[in-house]
């Protein structure tokens, strides 16, 4: 029990800001942080973010910029895209190098299988980073969330060769 203690300062501030980013996640797709849910954005609305999330796939980058959106297309389709701008320090130079940036331009795709089973999770199936001559994020993924009392439970599958590749969760309370 006493071992727990330390911990209810995090899982206070995890409770707290979770609820913030319960729609566009920090990738460009709906989600949890960096993870994606089995929910869209609805028909005809447009969601957009502007973050400072630092990519490590940009290696020596020491700031960031991303700028996102998703648009509900049709019922259970939503098309994102990112732009992603690392700015690397320069070996033996005071500021930043504009000539010397990272870029990623990427688009986003979920579809929600628009399966009505009362109990059952909603799934969805989508793709990060198709396209494009530079797949700094690509990946697939199959998802499950499960909504019940205020909590959102998500887990799923991702494949990919850039980002962790493997099983994946998040948990969300409102």
């Amino acid at each position: 029990m006493y071992l727990l203690i330390p911990l209810i300062p995090l899982l206070a501030l995890l409770l707290t800001v979770m609820p913030l980013y319960a729609g566009l996640a920090y990738p460009g797709f709906t989600g949890h942080i960096n993870t994606p849910s089995a929910y869209v954005t609805q028909e005809g609305q447009l969601d957009a973010m502007v973050n400072n999330q630092h990519e490590y796939r940009f290696g020596n980058a020491v700031d960031g910029r991303n700028t996102l959106f998703s648009i509900g297309l049709f019922p259970h389709v939503e098309l994102g895209g990112r732009h992603a701008v690392g700015y690397p320090k320069v070996k033996g130079s005071s500021g930043y190098a504009d000539w010397y940036t990272h870029n990623d331009l990427s688009g986003n795709l979920k579809i929600h299988l628009p399966l009505n089973f009362r109990y059952l999770p909603d799934l969805a199936i989508g793709m990060q980073d198709f396209g494009g001559l530079a797949a700094h994020f690509s990946s697939r993924y199959l998802v499950a969330s499960l909504q019940y009392s205020g909590f959102t439970l998500s887990a799923g599958y991702r494949s990919s060769d850039l980002i962790a590749p493997g099983a994946f969760a998040a948990a969300r309370w409102r």
